[in-house]
């Protein structure tokens, strides 16, 4: 099935039959809502069952989460925010206190009305790609698959055969600045990284404020980067691997524990 949905031959026959915008048109009047647990979720683009699947029937991250209280997180690349739906299924929505970040507007309005539908008042969306603090602003290639649109360009080595649709211009925030005014002195539980291809770019700048951090769940694309490529960057700032929580030909999911937590930092 993944060779069939990243075959060139595919997406051609999807933009041939106008498929995406279909099925678009049609979820956007009806929007089927879902529960899982105590929390609601809801379905706009047909590519937001494949993240769904993965977030609230997969065991990706809810063994993780099942063992491991969120009282305080960052979703960089949060998409319609399922991630954070599904924090407030395993914590209390209440206390639940949180960033979600992304630069595409449109799944940014979807993770607003995820974020009005639990109740999450502690939690702030933010439209921006995360940077260095010299950058102010920076493009942003959206793409009509919306799990797949990036802060680079889709070029050959692509593994998906998809264009963007538009490029924008948005601000760039800076994580250290953001923690700082967000969490103060509190830890910062976790940050879910998600964003297609620029994790290198991320992490090829001081890091430094991840000492207020616990935990880091990445999603690293192997047209780009590597697992180990990753970890050296985070094993810097006392970050080890522990557990690949998924992986296939594409990309995969790391989990990082600050060593400080297990006491096995130097």
């Amino acid at each position: 099935m993944t060779r069939i949905i990243h075959a060139k031959w595919f997406h051609n026959l999807i933009k041939m039959f106008r498929i995406q915008k279909i099925t678009r048109w049609v979820f956007g009047k009806i929007t089927p809502v879902f529960r899982y647990r105590n929390i609601k979720y809801r379905i706009k683009t047909p590519e937001s069952f494949s993240i769904a699947k993965e977030i609230f029937f997969d065991t990706t991250y809810i063994q993780f989460l099942s063992e491991n209280p969120i009282e305080t997180f960052i979703d960089i690349g949060c998409n319609t925010g399922f991630f954070t739906t599904l924090l407030a299924a395993y914590n209390d929505a209440n206390t639940l206190e949180g960033v979600l970040i992304d630069a595409d507007p449109e799944v940014l309005e979807e993770a607003e009305w995820h974020k009005q539908a639990n109740n999450l008042s502690k939690c702030d969306l933010i439209c921006a790609i995360v940077g260095p603090d010299d950058i102010s602003s920076a493009e942003f290639y959206v793409s009509d698959f919306n799990i797949s649109s990036s802060a680079i360009p889709f070029d050959e080595k692509h593994p998906f055969p998809i264009e963007a649709s538009k490029r924008i211009e948005v601000p760039v925030i800076h994580l250290d600045q953001l923690i700082k005014k967000k969490f103060k002195d509190k830890r910062v539980d976790v940050i879910k990284i998600d964003i297609e291809g620029s994790e290198l770019d991320l992490l090829s700048h001081d890091l430094g404020y991840l000492k207020q951090v616990d935990w880091i769940i990445l999603e690293w694309h192997k047209w780009v980067v590597t697992l180990d490529a990753t970890s050296q960057k985070l094993e810097k700032y006392n970050f080890k691997v522990v557990e690949v929580l998924k992986e296939d030909t594409i990309c995969g999911l790391a989990l990082y524990e600050n060593q400080y937590l297990s006491g096995e930092a130097l």
